[in-house]
């Protein structure tokens, strides 16, 4: 009797280890900030991007907040890359703004119609900056999710950034406040020293903010989007319509 009840606990655990939801075998998800590092001067304009390493794993779409000191930093532009159209299918962006005024970024991306995703690294989005302060500001990676054909989220490794002005590094940290009923929390900047790398910070599903409003003046290739709450969850349903939609081709 007991080798009859050791044999069915090992036959459940099983059953839970392949039929649990799973990024893939492997490494995680890498998404990341490149170049990790930059050295800048006051009036300079420079271009960083949002960089994905599947690792193994089959991605499908891709969503993440980006924070930074809108005294040291202001966004000229954020455009789309070709991570997730490498191989010619369609995509789209579920969200592509940004604010200068609370010094974050919004990005989410996926795609429409195929049946798999992409397993090869590449650049999911591209952001200018122009330097306008006369010290450091990190660039945080936060709120990150990647997800599968299924509309299942993958277990990810985020690579932040940093920018140094002159060689300075960042400053205060900034403090979020209350816009359209809304709050955002606070972003976590620290002093980081020059380096060429970061170390991987290791983050599971992750629920996005509410959208804050996006400054005006702007450029357009930045779309303004009203707020919406539960952004998180207006992100995980596209994608799971997009996989609804695949799946009746």
């Amino acid at each position: 009797m007991k080798t009859m009840e050791r044999a069915l606990v090992v036959i459940f655990l099983m059953a839970l280890i392949c039929f649990s939801p799973a990024s893939a075998a492997g490494a995680d998800v890498l998404v990341k900030v490149v170049p990790a590092s930059i050295d800048a001067s006051v009036g300079d304009e420079f271009t960083i991007e949002i960089v994905v390493d599947p690792g193994g794993a089959d991605v499908y779409g891709v969503q993440y907040d980006l924070v930074f000191d809108p005294s040291v930093l202001q966004v000229v532009n954020q455009s789309r890359g070709d991570f997730l159209s490498q191989d010619g299918a369609n995509t789209i962006e579920i969200v592509n703004k940004f604010n200068n005024t609370l010094g974050k970024l919004e990005y989410g991306e996926t795609r429409m119609g195929a049946e798999d995703g992409v397993t090869a690294p590449g650049t999911l989005a591209r952001i200018t900056f122009r330097v306008v302060g006369d010290h450091g500001s990190n660039l945080k990676l936060e709120d990150v999710i990647v997800s599968n054909p299924e509309a299942q989220p993958l277990d990810i490794s985020v690579e932040s950034g940093v920018c140094l002005v002159g060689g300075k590094t960042p400053g205060a940290t900034p403090t979020a406040t209350q816009t359209g009923g809304t709050s955002s929390p606070a972003p976590t900047v620290t002093a980081t020293p020059p380096a060429t790398s970061t170390t991987p910070e290791k983050t599971g599903t992750q629920v996005s903010t509410p959208a804050s409003t996006e400054e005006p003046g702007s450029t357009p290739a930045a779309t303004a989007t009203p707020d919406t709450p539960g952004f998180g969850a207006v992100i995980a349903g596209i994608m799971i319509l997009a996989y609804l939609l695949k799946r009746g081709d």
